[in-house]
């Protein structure tokens, strides 16, 4: 009569990756190595004049500063008594600039800016080393001054492209960096620049066009595939974006996070062996969370992707020595799995046993161990691993329906019938439930009835 009975199914939660949620995949762009000098050429007498009193120090100050002599230059004009004009504070301010005192050189700008806010120069270079001390607002706002006020060098139209596009202004960015291009249309920091600017604006025919370009000059060029990837991404087109990231991988890109992409985007396209083979190294390099690892070994398992899920529990296990006992336990349940999966229930209830040693209450252990002693007719076993499991919230549900299985497996169907209107009641939205519960309210009846005509 047992064998017509409903079977209660003991499942696990499938964890379901981002993957399949379609998720956004973050693609990281190598910047090039940006290069924003604090000054370039010295101004003696443009943009701003010397006073006439200062002309002879001035002309002793051109020899020194040709021959690069900064600091004799500086402490001569510090020595001059004050005040100076607002040309020999712009000198000053920009000696400081040069010798990398900038905190001196911002203080010696602003008194310039005081006495001369038009001042191109001194807007341009107060923005210069705003910039260079992390303070991009500030530097934003004097570089767009200088601009207004006539500045037409290419390193500040670079150094306002560059800040609008680190402040979420791509349009703006894109105007500066074009701007900037014109005078130096080879310049790798202002390509990179205008291309990062159209990715980000989503202009993806100019984006493509430039891409396009570059590679063209230099088909070895990481960012540019970074970039080609992520613009592939925002066009939903992820064939181009897996390969993108793969040339990209091949030509150096050591980046965890775009091998991380990659696996991502191989793991959607059921390309699983390359996958684990990226997400291997990000393991062996420890840039993988353990319970995301987990997670992701279970949904292998899942698709029958058993030989991958083993390599990623392998590296992971190689670096079990900084992983707390909580987390041991976790890893050991996962080669436990593993183990069952192969066929090998001897090691996976020797797994499932160890990881209880280290984590009491690893509800998702339990469980399997249950499981594993019901399959070897270990009943009783089976009942108590089921009943621990029954008082952890994390898989309540799971233990008490182990309880009612093996009470069914035992023939005591009115103990299962309690224990599965306990979870009716404890989870009154449950699936399922009622035919099982149907068909062990008429098994009762029908005990009862023969007991009663015995």
């Amino acid at each position: 009569m047992a064998s017509r009975v409903v079977g209660l199914v003991l499942s696990l939660t499938l964890f379901v990756l981002a993957t399949e949620r379609a998720a956004a995949v973050e693609v990281a762009v190598s910047e090039p190595a940006w290069r924003f000098a604090p000054e370039g050429e010295l101004y003696l007498d443009e943009d701003l004049r010397v006073a006439a009193e200062e002309f002879e120090l001035s002309q002793e100050l051109r020899p020194l500063l040709r021959r690069e002599q900064y600091d004799i230059a500086l402490a001569s004009i510090q020595a001059f008594p004050p005040p100076h004009s607002p040309a020999l504070d712009l000198l000053e301010a920009q000696l400081h600039a040069i010798l990398s005192r900038f905190d001196a050189a911002i203080e010696v700008y602003r008194r310039v800016l005081e006495a001369a806010p038009g001042s191109i120069r001194a807007n341009a270079g107060l923005g210069t080393l705003y910039l260079l001390t992390g303070q991009e607002r500030p530097a934003r706002d004097r570089l767009a001054r200088a601009l207004s006020l006539g500045a037409t060098d290419v390193q500040t139209y670079g150094q306002l492209g560059y800040l609008n596009l680190k402040l979420a202004h791509p349009w703006s960015a894109i105007s500066a960096y074009q701007s900037a291009l014109v005078h130096e249309p080879d310049n790798p920091q202002w390509q990179q620049g205008l291309l990062t600017a159209l990715v980000a604006s989503g202009n993806a025919g100019s984006a493509s066009a430039l891409i396009d370009q570059l590679l063209g000059e230099a088909a070895t060029n990481v960012s540019v595939w970074q970039q080609r990837a992520r613009l592939a991404l925002q066009q939903q087109d992820t064939d181009r974006a897996v390969a993108s990231l793969e040339a990209a991988l091949r030509l150096g890109d050591a980046t965890p996070a775009n091998r991380q992409a990659a696996a991502q985007l191989h793991l959607s396209n059921g390309n699983y062996s390359r996958a684990a083979a990226l997400l291997e190294a990000n393991v062996g390099a420890g840039e993988v969370e353990p319970a995301d690892l987990i997670r992701l070994c279970r949904w292998l398992l899942a698709r029958d992707a058993l030989r991958q899920a083993q390599a990623l529990a392998d590296a992971q296990w190689r670096r079990r020595a900084g992983l707390s006992a909580v987390q041991v336990s976790a890893l050991m349940t996962v080669r436990g799995d593993l183990a069952a999966a192969r066929g090998d229930a001897a090691a996976a209830t020797a797994a499932y046993r160890r990881a209880l040693e280290r984590d009491a209450a690893n509800g998702q252990a339990l469980i399997a161990l249950a499981k594993a002693q019901r399959a070897a007719g270990a009943l009783a076993q089976a009942a108590v691993l089921f009943q621990r499991a029954s008082a952890l919230e994390s898989v309540r549900r799971n233990g008490l329906l182990g309880v009612a299985q093996v009470a069914v497996d035992r023939g005591d169907y009115e103990a299962a019938l309690a224990t599965l209107r306990d979870v009716r009641r404890a989870y009154p939205d449950e699936h399922g439930l009622d035919g099982q519960i149907d068909s062990l309210t008429n098994l009762v009846a029908a005990q009862r009835a023969e007991r009663t005509a015995q």
